[in-house]
């Protein structure tokens, strides 16, 4: 496939007689290859014709055979490949096991290869579920972070905001606390962009969905969750997350969750996501804040 730059099907007319042996057994068990119809013409006659059941299958084995060929000195095929692919279908699952296969396994030079490509942001932002927590390193943090800074691309600060809420592990360098420590670090402005970014849609075309309404319905998912106790499980930093993004709610979300917090500050994890919010830079969560630490005066 590689050499014929035919990712489609494969001609298994030049292989031996037992590599052809094998491929009939796959193709019997009809998993991992089928046969094809083979192009009419006397050239082809007779020839048999493969190609993988699955797509993603054909990705994994394509990319390990490149990252198998790779040395300490050399990765001249992978770089060839995955010069020629962008644009077409293969491409997005051949890089991505190419990449993750480079890192699991240690091969600075692939790993140099894969990030050399003009679309790595989005490929690593697509694919940074994938990445095994023993094989995060510190680059993958600034990324994360840079990414997060950037508001201009909704989808991809999207898919990092939300893959970082998922990981309440903190011996993981990509956990939520990165996540808190973005949002604490932005002034009003910037911190109304973010939230208004990570809860808008962006199929509302017509701007009819009101992200702050958005938040509203997010708010009230969390106090049926609460009184269903389905919260007990969520880390602090979880809960940070929601202090911030509630702040936005209108004034009866606002008051809903400020209430949450008052009738939850009996549990540690949710004193702990105050803490964890003290350092806002953002006026609207220090506004929360005190109406949840000083209900009584806000009131007056």
């Amino acid at each position: 496939m590689l050499e014929a730059d035919d990712y489609a099907k494969l001609s298994v007319g030049n292989f031996d007689a037992d590599e052809q042996l094998i491929v009939q057994r796959l193709v019997a068990d009809d998993v991992i290859l089928r046969q094809e119809i083979a192009e009419q013409g006397l050239t082809s006659l007779g020839d048999v014709v493969v190609s993988f059941t699955y797509d993603e299958l054909r990705d994994f084995v394509i990319a390990y055979n490149l990252i198998g060929g790779v040395t300490d000195s050399n990765a001249d095929a992978l770089e060839d490949v995955l010069s020629r692919l962008p644009g077409r279908p293969i491409y997005e699952g051949v890089y991505k096991y190419a990449y993750l296969l480079a890192r699991k396994t240690g091969k600075p030079l692939a790993v140099s290869v894969c990030e050399g490509a003009t679309d790595f942001a989005e490929h690593f932002s697509l694919n940074i579920h994938l990445l095994p927590p023993a094989a995060q390193n510190s680059d993958d943090v600034s990324r994360v972070e840079a990414m997060l800074a950037d508001t201009s691309n909704h989808a991809r600060l999207n898919r990092t905001a939300r893959f970082l809420l998922r990981r309440g592990n903190q011996a993981e360098l990509l956990n939520t606390a990165l996540l808190i420590k973005h949002m604490n670090s932005l002034g009003a402005e910037a911190h109304e962009a973010f939230i208004r970014t990570l809860f808008s849609d962006p199929r509302d075309y017509y701007g009819t969905r009101d992200w702050r309404q958005q938040v509203g319905k997010f708010v009230d998912d969390v106090w049926e969750a609460s009184a269903q106790d389905s919260l007990a499980s969520y880390r602090s930093e979880w809960i940070a997350f929601f202090l911030h993004a509630s702040s936005y709610a209108r004034w009866d979300g606002r008051e809903r969750a400020a209430d949450l917090f008052l009738n939850s500050l009996a549990k540690a994890h949710w004193r702990e996501a105050l803490e964890l919010a003290r350092n806002a830079g953002a006026e609207s969560v220090q506004s929360l804040l005190a109406e949840i630490e000083a209900p009584g005066e806000m009131e007056q």
